[in-house]
């Protein structure tokens, strides 16, 4: 057997170094860097299936909210239904109405576990044991103490008055979240009228002592020294009942305004102030038309108005506030606005 000695070890290697078989220093570098792109990406792949199943686990599908003030009481609502479409419980622990935290003690709910159908709807009380009637079926709804454990299934939650909305806020979009302890779940919604009559007080010197059911939301008033002054108006009507609106309702701290006036209605809410009306812009992507002698404002009716008269303000009103008022048919006062003359 021949003798193995180191020298011809190296001469061996040297062999297999200048091999036109042996690897080359740039495909060793490529292997090694394909292995940890690869074994970079399993891991990646690997954590984020993790994470999607972690996440998988908790999971609420949120509907059928509203908000509602009761313009009779000056109390308000809040409903929602809060549906666990995960595959484990969820624990609420907190509930918020434009970011204002409700107290346990006014929240009532009840869990069902069949399909709802119809609408959430207005209650007049709220009460422990209370029934309600949702989707044509009697629900019994208990009053919260503590945070709620949501199972598979459907959870109905009514809040009462949930801070910071009063009657100025009907019309606007709010927010109702609700918070567990892995997220937040968050909707948005307008608030709406309840109660039928508007529980407010007229302006004096307008006429009529009584409320009308219609609310005014929002109210501008424009000097503009050539083309007329104006008073632009959103309202609604929230109750059951029609209510008639003439050409001449508008009251300016307390004097009755005989003007021209230009409409559009709607049963979408109008959700901010108006500018100045030139008669070829459109208004929040409306066009107006002219108002008849008298128009009927239906149930659920938005309507913006513009009163235009060329003596409404003059240039030492600019900056100055002034009351606005409508004098309904049935001679009764709208909620009285308290507004800022501004150039038109």
């Amino acid at each position: 057997m021949e003798r193995v000695t180191p020298h011809h070890i190296k001469q061996q290697l040297r062999r297999i170094a200048k091999s036109k078989f042996a690897l080359s220093t740039v495909v060793t570098s490529l292997i090694i860097l394909v292995t940890a792109v690869l074994l970079a990406g399993v891991v990646s792949y690997f954590a984020i299936n993790v994470t999607s199943t972690r996440a998988q686990e908790e999971s609420l599908a949120l509907t059928k909210q509203h908000i509602w003030h009761d313009f009779n009481t000056g109390t308000t609502q809040a409903a929602i239904i809060a549906i666990n479409t995960g595959g484990r419980d969820v624990v609420i622990d907190k509930l918020t109405v434009r970011g204002q935290e409700c107290e346990w003690s006014k929240v009532f709910y009840a869990v069902v576990s069949d399909s709802i159908s119809g609408d959430l709807l207005y209650n007049s009380t709220l009460v422990d044991g209370g029934v309600i009637s949702v989707g044509g079926v009697e629900r019994v709804f208990k009053q919260a103490t503590t945070d709620l454990t949501l199972q598979s299934g459907k959870t109905l939650i009514y809040m009462l008055n949930p801070d910071s909305i009063t009657v100025s806020d009907v019309g606007l979009t709010v927010s109702i979240t609700i918070f567990t302890s892995q997220a937040m779940y968050y909707k948005e919604t307008n608030v709406q009228g309840a109660g039928g009559i508007a529980n407010v007080s007229g302006s004096s010197g307008s006429g009529g002592s009584e409320a009308s059911p219609l609310q005014l939301v929002y109210v501008s008033a424009y000097y503009r020294e050539f083309d007329g002054d104006q008073v632009a108006i959103v309202l609604t009507n929230p109750s059951g009942s029609a209510v008639s609106l003439s050409w001449n309702a508008l009251y300016v701290d307390g004097v009755q305004v005989n003007g021209d006036w230009w409409i559009y209605y709607d049963t979408t809410p109008f959700t901010s102030n108006l500018p100045y009306y030139t008669g070829k812009n459109t208004i929040q992507g409306h066009t107006l038309e002219v108002g008849p002698t008298t128009h009927t404002v239906n149930p659920g009716q938005w309507m913006i108005i513009y009163y235009q008269k060329d003596t409404l303000f003059d240039e030492t009103d600019v900056g100055s506030t002034v009351s606005v008022v409508l004098k309904d048919g049935n001679g009764q006062n709208t909620n009285t606005k308290q507004v800022t003359v501004q150039l038109g």
